[in-house]
């Protein structure tokens, strides 16, 4: 039984250290929204970038859904303000992952 876990554990770990590669940190995902590091911490705080790892303390994201926020934000603020815009892109995220 314990060359069992062992095992999962490391195909788990081998795993995760493989879907850590396609994924992008917050400097990484500043350049796709053209903004500081700085605003994107705010824009995580709203919920419009979401972190679906870490790496150590570091959040890291993923690069297709960050393409997609940083598009959709930039449609949204056109009307709407910022908290209205990221409230519609974190019911629309929910809805896309039903």
């Amino acid at each position: 039984m314990q060359r069992f876990a062992k095992v999962t554990e490391m195909l788990r770990k081998a795993r995760d250290e493989q879907m850590n590669e396609h994924l992008i940190n917050i400097e990484k995902a500043a350049e796709i929204f053209g903004k500081s590091v700085r605003i994107m911490r705010d824009y995580k705080r709203l919920l419009i970038i979401q972190p679906v790892a870490k790496d150590g303390m570091k959040d890291l994201y993923d690069p297709s859904d960050t393409r997609w926020a940083s598009d959709r934000l930039k449609e949204l603020v056109l009307n709407l303000s910022l908290k209205d815009s990221a409230d519609i892109i974190v019911r629309e995220r929910r809805k896309n992952k039903k």
